[in-house]
This record gives structure tokens, C-alpha cells and sequence, in this order.
């Protein structure tokens, strides 16, 4: 998606990843993270404004596939629209390193986080298009 959207001209691109560890190995982010790192790389250099914005684990964050719970939704809705999470990294792979320390703590389950810097977060704002995969 990233490839077709710089192919077709978006100029602006800010990415909320949500993590797996469940259909994939447990702590595979770091693989994951490369590949999109490297997938925005080629966007900027085609100069496209992208970076990674927020994210955190889909058990967490966003997704509620089970129990239909509100604070899941809105850990999402707060760190992607918002700019809002108790977490604030300067980059995905600082993310995934600072969760790694955690015993135990598997993709899935991290805690919802927002990128950069806290006081001006990247967040989704009105008119802006937003694609879910």
C-alpha cells in the first residue's frame, strides 16, 4: 500500500502499526519493523513526508476481536487520533527494544504508543484519508 500511494503520488503518509504475535511468532516485530523501515526509506527518498506515527500490540490496541471492550478501541482511538499514550518513543525499533525488557510480554500485548515528540503528536485529523490493513 505504501509502495502504490508513493507510486501515486500522496505526498504524505503517517503509518499506526499494530503489532501481532499471534498469527505470526510471538516476537517477530523486529522483522516486521526492517521491512517497513526499509519500505519507507524508498518512500522518502521518493519525497514522500512518511514516518510511523503510533501503534501498540493488536490485543491492546485497536483491535477488540473477543469481547467487545471499549478500552481497547479507545487505547487505539487515543494513541492513532489523538496523539495520546502513556508511552513515547523517537522511533518504532526504540519501541520494541524498550518492550523486550518486559518479561513475558509478547507483540501482541504491548501497550499502546505514540512516536516522536509528545507535545506535537503525528495524529489523525479531520480530511485526512485513513486506510485499515
Amino acid at each position: 500500500l505504501i509502495k502504490q500511494a508513493t507510486k501515486d503520488g500522496i505526498k504524505r503518509i503517517r503509518v499506526h502499526v499494530l503489532l501481532d504475535g499471534r498469527d505470526v511468532p510471538e516476537k517477530s516485530a523486529e522483522v516486521y519493523a526492517q521491512r517497513l523501515e526499509a519500505c519507507i526509506a524508498t518512500s522518502k527518498q521518493a519525497g514522500v513526508d512518511i514516518r510511523i506515527a503510533s501503534g501498540g500490540g493488536r490485543m491492546v490496541t485497536t483491535m477488540d476481536r473477543y469481547e467487545a471492550d471499549w478500552t481497547v478501541v479507545k487505547r487505539g482511538w487515543d494513541a492513532h487520533v489523538r496523539g495520546v499514550a502513556e508511552y513515547t518513543f523517537s522511533s518504532l525499533a526504540e519501541a520494541i527494544s524498550h518492550f523486550r525488557t518486559q518479561p513475558g510480554l509478547n507483540d501482541q500485548n504491548i501497550p499502546a504508543f505514540v512516536i516522536g515528540d509528545s507535545s506535537q503528536p503525528e495524529k489523525i485529523e479531520n480530511g485526512d484519508g485513513v486506510v485499515v490493513f
